[in-house]
């Protein structure tokens, strides 16, 4: 080895070893198979759709940017789980849950199946909770102890916030399942061009021919599909009526920046709210539901302008997505029906005993690669490191000798020392597969993220195995759990960062593939592998606020004004006050909207094209900017962002009730004259 490699060994070997190390106290999550409440016969489809607010208090680790990213001090989105529950004529209820969080995790999702068992029909096996990947969602919730040290800032699993996670989650299928109602649903698909590009292509192309390579663009190697499920139930009238929709699209979460502080769902967030605005807005619809998964986006980058990077790009993107989204809901409604099939099924795989599936087998030793260290050069590249020859991509990340040990090209970070810094079974090991089917439609929850090229890998031959020409297959990434990315073997040559995240090896799509085949070909048997209990040892971190009685007085610190927005690009208007401890502000609960008047005594809350300008429609913003611990209190502020005024109207803040404070209002300001 030379002076240049041992160098960067040592660095990475340090750095790796700075975040392993530290103090923790140990946490055992201990959870039980419960037998859920028995299927009621029904001659008619019934689906129900319900959201909880999953909003953490200030102060929870941001996920995605790992060591880059900030603890978060407040939201610029609120943060939804929502529900979909779905139960065919004579068959078996199923329950879909997207949560605006980077990823799943199996802990959780047995969590809630557990919670939910007394309360509906849904098993385990029949539960789906998939992450949509924004990077500005809180973690250290995770079954793994190497995601719960390595996937946000801060290091270590909060059992607090896992049980707030658990108990909301389980709320909003128990909500949906008491809800449902006579429904018809339909499926169908479009592709939206412009949202995305790939941030890997050189990686890309090795999957193919060296003569085809050359002309495959970032902009063409993407999946642009968005598969949807638009649901309508019953009406006291009779007729029916748009309830909600459950659809997919790939794109990574990353337009919202590392050095954010604000819960968000980044691009997903304003997609799901514009499709759930529209179906209110034109059916007249209470509480629609948009449940909007991630797919193959593992190298699928958000096109987004780099010089205006943030908020702003994010939603652009998002409301496009979420325009095109609602045409197709539109075109969906003249194919509903009621005649479909609702069928689910899972099965869980150590992959340390079992490994191997006809003949394809994983490494028995997870490895991070040297370019998982750097991050993507493209979303969020970590300093210093990516300018680094043998960490960053292109530059050295894969080995081109020495090949024939079961990582193949990979260039182990940390070099032989990563297996004394990061115990094996520190690493996820145990896999929950999932097959479930919406009439024929088919969704492949996977607990990783998986690019375009290896989703499509999957699919085909899924597509085999059912022989249906009308199948349709959406893999789904984020789901269930979390194993890092899925690469096919040619991309996984290249080692880019992709690449360094594909923990087991190259023969992970492989692997990933012919398990769906082998459950999909037994989605009506039972299928064995399931535990009837678990029990996950963590190391304890502990970040949601302590509890604080707060003894000062809820007030306004400073007036609302206009000052400019954080680009320079337009205005924005800003007001502070002073309120209760962040362990009892409660940010899952309606906090801040916007009121106008004409006269001074006639205030109404303020809309803009039929949407109320409140905490949740995106363009109010709520922080805490200063904690003041020794009197329980806390200095918060709320911007208002892209303000509409109309000159010469006023408008002031409602901050709504808190612990024991009442309501509290702001000074008045009126809009100028322009």
């Amino acid at each position: 080895m030379n002076r240049k490699s041992i160098l960067v060994t040592a660095i990475i070997t340090v750095s790796l070893m700075l975040v392993a190390c530290g103090s923790a106290r140990q946490v055992t999550v201990r959870i039980e198979r419960k037998e859920p409440l028995k299927s009621e016969k029904n001659s008619t489809l019934l689906a129900g759709a319900a959201k909880t607010d999953i909003t953490p208090p200030p102060g929870m680790p941001l996920a995605g940017y790992s060591s880059l990213g900030n603890r978060g001090s407040g939201f610029r989105h609120r943060l939804y789980a929502r529900a979909i529950y779905l139960r065919g004529a004579g068959q078996k209820g199923v329950a879909i849950v997207q949560c605006d969080l980077l990823f799943g995790s199996r802990m959780l999702h047995h969590r809630v199946a557990e919670l939910i068992a007394e309360d509906t029909d849904v098993d385990l096996t029949r539960l789906m909770i998939a992450g949509t990947h924004t990077h500005s969602g809180p973690g250290n919730y995770y079954a793994s102890k190497f995601y719960n040290r390595f996937a946000s800032c801060s290091s270590g699993f909060d059992p607090e916030f896992f049980d707030f996670l658990s108990r909301r989650m389980a709320q909003a299928v128990i909500q949906a399942y008491r809800g449902c109602k006579p429904a018809k649903i339909a499926t169908g698909s479009v592709h939206i061009n412009g949202a995305s590009w790939n941030r890997s292509i050189d990686a890309y192309r090795k999957n193919f021919k060296e003569d085809e390579r050359k002309n495959i663009l970032a902009e063409e190697a993407v999946n642009t599909t968005m598969h949807m499920v638009r649901i309508d139930s019953i009406t006291p009238d009779g007729t029916y009526k748009p309830a909600g929709t459950l659809c997919s699209f790939s794109l990574h979460g990353t337009v919202i920046p590392p050095e954010n502080r604000l819960y968000s769902g980044d691009v997903f967030g304003w997609a799901e709210r514009q499709v759930e605005w529209r179906i209110g807005k034109t059916y007249g619809t209470k509480n629609p539901v948009c449940a909007l998964v991630n797919a193959t986006h593992a190298d699928n980058s958000p096109r987004y302008n780099r010089k205006q990077r943030g908020f702003s790009e994010a939603k652009r993107l998002g409301l496009m997505i979420g325009t095109r989204a609602f045409a197709l809901f539109e075109s969906l409604g003249k194919t509903l029906t009621g005649d479909v099939k609702i069928r689910a099924t899972a099965q869980e795989v150590d992959v340390y005993r079992d490994g191997a599936i006809d003949g394809i087998a994983l490494c028995q030793r997870p490895v991070v690669g040297a370019s998982l260290t750097v991050g993507s050069t493209e979303d969020g590249a970590t300093p210093v490191l990516k300018w680094l020859p043998l960490f960053r991509e292109g530059w050295g990340s894969a080995r081109w000798i020495f090949t024939g040990g079961c990582q193949g090209h990979k260039r182990y970070a940390g070099g032989p020392m990563q297996s004394l810094i990061l115990p094996r079974d520190d690493f996820p090991h145990v896999m929950f597969f999932q097959v479930m089917q919406l009439d024929s439609l088919y969704l492949l929850p996977m607990p990783f993220e998986v690019t375009c090229h290896a989703g499509r890998s999957i699919q085909k031959g899924c597509t085999a195995v059912t022989g249906k020409s009308d199948a349709v297959f959406a893999v789904i990434s984020c789901a269930n759990g979390m194993f890092g990315y899925a690469t096919a073997p040619g991309e996984y040559s290249a080692q880019h960062y992709e690449g360094g995240h594909t923990l087991y090896g190259p023969q992970t799509v492989p692997f990933l593939a012919a398990h769906a085949e082998k459950i999909l070909s037994s989605l009506d048997e039972s299928t064995p592998g399931i535990s009837q209990r678990w029990e996950f040892v963590q190391q304890g971190a502990s970040f949601w606020p302590e509890p604080a009685r707060s003894r000062g007085e809820r007030k306004e610190q400073a007036a609302p004004r206009i000052v400019q927005n954080d680009n320079s690009s337009g205005r924005m208007v800003e007001f502070t006050w002073l309120d209760t401890a962040p362990a009892n502000i409660r940010f899952h609960q309606p906090l801040v909207r916007v009121e106008t008047s004409s006269d001074g005594v006639n205030w109404t809350t303020l809309t803009l094209q039929g949407i109320p300008i409140d905490d949740d429609c995106g363009d109010i913003s709520v922080e805490c900017v200063d904690d003041e611990e020794d009197k329980g209190m806390a200095l918060y502020k709320t911007v208002w962002h892209n303000p509409q005024f109309t000159p010469g109207q006023m408008y002031r803040f409602l901050i709504l009730p808190r612990d024991n404070y009442t309501e509290l209002v702001s000074s008045v300001l009126i809009a100028p004259e322009e």
